[in-house]
Order: structure tokens, then sequence, then C-alpha cells
């Protein structure tokens, strides 16, 4: 090998690396997905994932992924997300719903930044974010803000949150969540795992901001309000637990629960969790 050939490679080598970074830079900027822009109609699904476990005892994400699609959702929240834990194989699950729904997320985590967090995921770039941890006194529980711009003129505050069990301060949550939404204008959809019914007077406050979607699409409609947990054989009567609140709106197209992800069949295996997914499209 001469030397202006050798010298020739090493300056082929230098000049490579730059370009090598680039292609790689390139790459995972690709992971982000297109940008899109709403009609003004915006499908909101939110589910508690039960750390991706569902009800025949099997890890299986992409069971789950299948019944968010039934919905086929613009705006999701999620609960129960997991983050390099053993029981979940080590995955992140938000980056990995986020890839394969093909959408923007932000994951905040909760219990020693793994157990119990929840995500935001969009079709439409999230502008802005926030987490927040609620007061707990037990596991801790967290809620997430963001900013989504649906197009250019229209931008929705979306909040995602999980709370305690009955015997937890969901009161005292309630009122920290509450003072988040009330500290920003314009249109606005609370969702997620409330772990209590709607008959309790903490529901009762978020409805004197909000409205409960479900309740105001059943009212206006032959739907009848779902129980959303257990998912299967079926919920218990009075097991409304997920909810789908809005304000700032101009119509309710739909809002339902999904409890039926492949038709004519009804077995554990259908469900990926143990709760249901609840979706609201809303008109703005």
């Amino acid at each position: 090998m001469n030397r202006n050939f050798k010298l020739i490679l090493v300056l082929l080598i230098i000049l490579g690396i730059p370009i090598i970074s680039t292609i790689s830079v390139s790459t995972v900027l690709m992971l982000s997905p297109p940008p899109q822009e709403s009609d003004g109609t915006i499908v909101f699904l939110t589910y508690n994932l039960h750390f991706g476990v569902g009800m025949d005892d099997r890890l299986d994400l992409e069971r789950l992924a299948q019944n968010i699609l039934t919905a086929n959702p613009d705006i999701v929240g999620l609960q129960e997300v997991e983050n390099g834990r053993i029981t979940s194989q080590g995955i992140d699950m938000a980056y990995w719903f986020a890839k394969r729904l093909g959408m923007y997320y932000y994951y905040y985590p909760a219990v020693n930044e793994e157990a119990f967090g929840v995500a935001l995921l969009s079709k439409y770039p999230i502008v802005a974010v926030k987490g927040y941890d609620l007061t707990s006194e037990e596991l801790e529980r967290v809620m997430v803000h963001g900013v989504i711009r649906a197009n250019s003129t229209l931008t929705v505050n979306v909040f995602v949150v999980h709370l305690g069990l009955e015997d937890e301060n969901t009161t005292r949550q309630i009122q920290e969540i509450l003072a988040v939404t009330d500290s920003v204008t314009g249109p606005k959809v609370l969702m997620g795992d409330f772990n209590l019914n709607d008959t309790t007077n903490q529901i009762g406050n978020v409805t004197l901001k909000f409205d409960d979607t479900a309740a105001q699409w059943a009212g206006n409609s032959s739907t009848t309000l779902g129980d959303t947990f257990p998912s299967f054989p079926a919920p218990e009567a009075g097991n409304r637990i997920d909810y789908i609140f809005a304000s700032g709106y101009s119509a309710i197209v739909n809002s339902r629960v999904l409890s039926d992800f492949i038709p004519g069949i009804h077995t554990a295996a259908e469900f990926g969790s143990d709760h249901l997914p609840v979706t609201t499209t809303l008109r703005f």
C-alpha cells in the first residue's frame, strides 16, 4: 500500500465520521411522526394498561396496541405505564407505544421512576408539557399536562391522571388537579383512571368544572353508560372509574367504552388489561 493511498484512506475515514453521524441523527429524527393537522374533530382515548398484562396473565403489548387501534385515536392517555422493570421485560412502554402508533409522546414516572407512570401520546405535536406529583399516602400518583397543537388555530390542553384508591387522599388529589386545570384557558380535556365512581363527591367536584363526556353523550343518545373495571368477564355494576372530561368544545360526536375487540369472541385472551379503554370524539 503506497503512501498516497494511505493518506487518501485516512482522509476518507476522517471525512466519513461526520457523514456517518449525519445518517445516524437523521434516522433517529425519523422516529418522530410526520406533522399532522386536525380538521377540528379529535378522538381521545384513555386506557389503564395494567403494566401490559392481560386477563390471561400474559404480557402482550401488541394486543394492547390492537385494543387501542379499535378506536383509531388521535390523542391517548395511558396509566400504569412501566419503564425498565423486570415484570415488563425491561421495555420502555411509553416509547414502544409511541413508535407503534406513530405518535409524539411524553412519559412522567412515579414510584421510583418505574411503576404507575402516566403517558400522553398524540398524533399532533406536543408543544409544551409538564408532570405533577400529587399528594399521595401510599403509592405515588401523578399527572401530565400537555399542550397539543392540533392545527394552526386549535390548541388543546390535555391532562392525564391516575388517582389513588378510595382509602387514599383522593379528595386532596382532585383539589390539586383542579387547581392546575383552572390555571389555563382554552379547550381542556382531563382523562384517566380516577379510581372513583360517578356517585362520589370527588367526581362531582370535577363535573363542576368539566363535562363528563360519556354522561353527556348518553343523555343525548340511546347509549348507556358503560362500566370499565374489571374488563373480563364483565365490569362490575357501578364500576365506571375511567373518564374523559372536557370543556371548551363545540360538540360530542361519540363516546363509548370499548369492550368488544374481536367480534364473535369473548375470552380472557381478548383483553390486554384489567381495565376497558374509554374513547370520546369531540368537535372543537
